[in-house]
Parts: structure tokens; sequence; C-alpha cells
């Protein structure tokens, strides 16, 4: 699956905590920097690809990567929107709430944040 490689690239971004980076090398296996911007809500289109691929597959490391990716955007202070990605990011925290209910262990995204954000 597609989803499967952007599990390994969000891991990659992600090692030093962000995902603020320009691109994604998939040759290199390493984020791509150009030192002119940074495009973070790529944090809300990967975790839109594991939410769907979760829930076709329902693989936990599907379901880990959405919420590495969401976590990612949450613990932000300022609005991470570049282009156009983060209302997939809106869409997945709502999506996650949904599914995960009133479990107990649930982790309830501000979806209202990231909607906000993207208006």
């Amino acid at each position: 699956l597609a989803a499967d490689s952007w599990a390994t690239a969000a891991v990659a971004m992600a090692k030093n905590g962000t995902f603020d980076h320009t691109g994604f090398d998939f040759v290199k296996m390493q984020p791509v920097d150009n030192k002119l911007w940074k495009e973070p809500d790529s944090a809300g289109g990967i975790a839109f690809i594991s939410v769907l691929a979760h829930h076709h597959t329902q693989s936990p490391a599907h379901l880990a990567t959405a919420k590495m990716a969401l976590d990612f955007l949450e613990g932000r202070q300022a609005s991470p929107l570049y282009e156009m990605m983060l209302p997939f990011g809106a869409y997945s925290a709502a999506r996650l709430n949904a599914i995960q209910g009133n479990a107990s262990q649930a982790h309830a995204y501000d979806v209202q944040k990231l909607v906000a954000w993207t208006l």
C-alpha cells in the first residue's frame, strides 16, 4: 500500500519531533528542506492516508501513523497551514474521534482548532 510508504516517511520526517519540512525524498528516505519554506500541514495529508488505510486493513501501524501525525498538528501553537493538507488533518481528527468513541484510553483531538486554522 502507498500508506505503508507514507508511514515510513512519517517516521523519518518526525525523527526530530516535527513535520516541518519542505518535502520528502523517497529514494533517499529522508526529509527535504529547501531553506525557503516548510509544509508542516503535510501531517494532515499523512493522517488522512493513514486513517483510510486503517479503515481498510485494521492495521494498528496505520492507526499509529495517523495518531503520530495528528499529535504533531495538535501540539502546534500556530497554524501549520501552507497549502491544502490541513483540512485533511481536521477530517482525520474528527474521524478518529468518532472511531474511538468514549474509550477510556482514547484521546479526543481538537477538531475545532484544526478547522479554525483551516479557515
